[in-house]
This record gives C-alpha cells, structure tokens and sequence, in this order.
C-alpha cells in the first residue's frame, strides 16, 4: 500500500535568499574607525617620552587655550564624555600638570589651569604631536591633505550632535590666535615684518552662527604684546563676505 507523500508547506517550499554580503572596505565607518586605531599608535610612538595619551593632549591643551576653564565645559570644548575626563584629569593633576582651584562665584565650581611642569610638558609635547599629524597625512599630496582636512571637518560638524560627547565650538579669538602662531611658526623663514592675513570661520550645529574674523599677523623679531615670538597680533572684527 502505497503512502501520499506528505504536502509540502508552503514556507518551505520558497527558495531562501542567499546572505547579503557586506564589504568592509566599502564602509566609511570602517575605514573611520581603522584611521583612529592609526591616529592613536602614530601619536603614542611621536609621544612616547611624554606618556601623554591623545585625551590627555586634548585636555592639556584646551587648558591651555581657556584658563581657568571648568571641567563641563572643558568636555564640551574637547569632545569628551564627563566620566573619561574625570578620570583624565585625576591622572593629569596627580602627575602635577594640572591643578584645579575653587570658583570665585560658585565654590561648588572646579576651574582648571596648567601648572609650571604641565605648561613645560605641553611645550615639549607639540612638536611630537605635529610631527604625528604629518605622518598621519603623509599618504596624501599637499592639496589633497587639506580638501580631506574640510571634508572631515565637515563631517563631523554636520553630526557632531549624534555624539555622546557633542563638541562645542571654542570662542573664535582661541581659534584665531592659535591657527596665527601656527602660521607664524610654519614660515620661520620669512623675513621679520613680513605680514600676512588669516580669515577664518565659526559656528555651526546649536552655536552662534557662523562668523569670520580675520586676524592679520606681523612677523618679528622678539617676543610680541602677547608673549609669543615672532607674532604680532592685530585682530579685525566680522570679517565681509
């Protein structure tokens, strides 16, 4: 006798699809997180008489633009989460390179400065995280390197917001002063009272709005007004167009 095979269900009647495969090479996320594993090693070999870490960089020298900055909005200027800079600025200040003192206004306020060693330190660090940047962008020809520097730029403005440690931008001045004696530094080789112009943009995601200020820069010979040599500042107010 003869048995009726079974029905076939209909579910399993259908052919399955084959798994999608996913190519991480073709992920810009994947690339963006290789890039920083790359960042971090090239900045710790530059760095490694210093064992400062690039988040310690990145407090020490946000100290050292704001003064007497507090540590929230110290987060928010360098990008971090309040727990990892707690424990970052724990391990700064017992290595004595910063120290935080009591607000004059609110007692409950911590403000941050460098001490003598912590500036000495920064100043011994810089050039090994300017050689570090260099290196990072080595790959790429000159041009290539700062139409790459305004596309991530941009990139992380436009989703800054869906960080968990949104950034929020400096007050223009910090930035003006500190991209002036970078230039100044960078043309050591131009003749004392030569002159050259910065303009420069801010603002963006949930800040002011953007705004230009133009920074004319005059190369001497001496320490200039604001204690840099080689530098003298005459800062502009809104930059036209």
């Amino acid at each position: 006798m003869s048995r009726t095979p079974p029905a076939t269900s209909p579910t399993m009647a259908r052919p399955r699809n084959p798994p999608e495969i996913v190519d991480l090479a073709e992920q810009p996320g994947h690339h963006i997180r290789r890039l920083q594993q790359i960042a971090v090693a090239v900045f710790l070999h530059e760095a490694a008489d210093s064992g400062i870490t690039p988040v310690q960089y990145a407090a020490l020298q946000t100290v050292a633009n704001q003064p007497e900055v507090d540590q929230r909005t110290l987060a928010a200027l360098a990008g971090l989460d309040t727990s990892t800079l707690g424990s970052v600025i724990d391990r700064l200040e017992a290595r004595g390179l910063i120290e935080r003192r009591a607000s004059a206004s609110d007692r409950r306020v911590r403000l941050l400065r460098l001490t003598p060693a912590g500036r000495r330190t920064l100043d011994g660090l810089i050039p090994a995280m300017r050689r570090a940047q260099r290196r990072i962008l080595a790959p790429l020809p000159a041009a290539q390197q700062r139409e790459f520097m305004r596309m991530l730029k941009a990139l992380v403005a436009g989703n800054n917001e869906l960080s968990r440690a949104p950034a929020q931008p400096a007050a223009p001045g910090v930035h003006a002063e500190a991209e002036a004696k970078e230039l100044s530094s960078s043309a050591g080789g131009e003749r004392a009272g030569s002159r050259g112009w910065l303009r420069r943009s801010w603002g963006g995601p949930g800040g002011p709005g953007p705004r230009e200020i133009e920074v004319e820069v005059e190369r001497h010979r001496g320490p200039g007004p604001d204690g840099a040599r080689g530098l003298r500042l005459h800062r502009g107010g809104p930059a036209a167009g």
